[in-house]
């Protein structure tokens, strides 16, 4: 059975695990603080995540909030929302369950008044995001700087 939900305290761990295949040290606690933050009630700039379970297991971690000012250029709408993070177990990885978790992080970006998404993808992910979110129907908008200097992030962007 397949579900996404809230994160729960005693999901950090799994949580932390799947950041830790994806991204840097510094980035993980990052989010871990950023979600803990959500699960104690002291949500900034509209940030909220989710976790997908399958069967009771996180295999996936998704949140969304109000877009960086940087991103805000990339928009053609009036209400533009950002993937703040989007990545799945590599176990889980090719079994339709990222493609769920983007598809309900829409839909909670619908309701919340978003008419459109924005996501930056660091070069890094060329391989494994951009076809996707491709697939998912993003299209790219541009580059802007990331957080590194002299690295570069791809922008996508879909309307809802």
């Amino acid at each position: 059975m397949v579900l996404v939900q809230k994160p729960y305290k005693s999901d950090i761990r799994a949580i932390r695990l799947i950041l830790n295949q994806w991204t840097d040290p510094e980035e993980v606690g990052k989010y871990i603080k950023r979600i803990e933050d959500e699960i104690d009630g002291k949500t900034k700039y509209n940030m909220q995540f989710f976790v997908l379970k399958s069967n009771s297991v996180v295999c996936g971690v998704g949140g969304i909030a109000d877009p960086l000012p940087k991103t805000l250029r990339f928009s053609r709408f009036k209400c533009p929302g950002e993937i703040k993070i989007l990545y799945m177990d590599n176990q889980y990885r090719g079994q339709g369950l990222g493609r769920t978790l983007l598809e309900y992080l829409e839909n909670e970006a619908q309701k919340d008044g978003y008419d459109e998404l924005i996501i930056r993808s660091a070069e890094r992910y060329r391989d494994t995001a951009y076809s996707f979110y491709e697939q998912m129907g993003y299209e790219s908008a541009g580059q802007i700087e990331g957080e590194a200097e002299g690295k570069k992030m791809s922008v996508f962007r879909k309307a809802l």
